[in-house]
């Protein structure tokens, strides 16, 4: 396999049918999903556009990804059945990437970064109901990434780099406890 032709971030659903994962197609990457039992593969978009990190927003009907277009990043959905595909949002000059979404599929976490020089990310939490964000965390001083719910969705578990050190977090949705796990 050459650089030109990779697979990769693989993502199972939770009811152990699919796996979700990227593959890079020319100058794009493609969303495709696979059974892993037969390794029998299909790819789910076909637009142009870079996607990374797919997560299942479902039991195994949707995979949501970061995608990048011409510049603009956004968070988007693919239904794996019917091979379409939307993007739920995008923050204008912010990059947005990592979604993982609660269990019930109501909360999308995600890493929000603005598009400028030494800007740190922090995580933000998007209702799909209503379409509005709240910010998790907000720390100047450090920059998190990578977040993913608790199965009961009371907490988000994130990776946070301060000064070149890299330890992951918990922290309730409602912001009323911060715990650090590592050191």
């Amino acid at each position: 396999m050459d650089a030109e032709d990779r697979a990769m971030q693989p993502s199972w659903d939770p009811t152990n049918a699919m796996i979700a994962f990227i593959k890079k197609d020319g100058d794009d990457t493609q969303l495709v999903v696979g059974n892993p039992r037969t390794s029998v593969t299909r790819q789910i978009t076909s637009t142009p556009g870079q996607r990374y990190h797919p997560k299942w927003l479902d039991e195994f009907l949707f995979a949501i990804y970061d995608k990048t277009l011409d510049g603009e990043s956004q968070i988007c959905q693919s239904n794996v059945f019917r091979r379409e595909e939307s993007c739920l949002f995008g923050v204008e000059g912010f990059d947005v990437s990592t979604p993982a979404a609660s269990r019930n599929g109501a909360i999308i976490a995600f890493t929000m970064r603005a598009k400028t020089e030494g800007a740190q990310s922090d995580i933000w939490l998007y209702q799909v109901s209503n379409q509005s964000f709240f910010q998790l965390t907000d720390t100047p001083d450090e920059s998190e990434g990578a977040p993913y719910f608790s199965p009961d969705g009371r907490w988000v578990v994130f990776h946070s780099e301060k000064d070149g050190q890299f330890n992951i977090h918990r922290m309730r949705i409602d912001k009323s406890e911060r715990i650090q796990m590592t050191n």
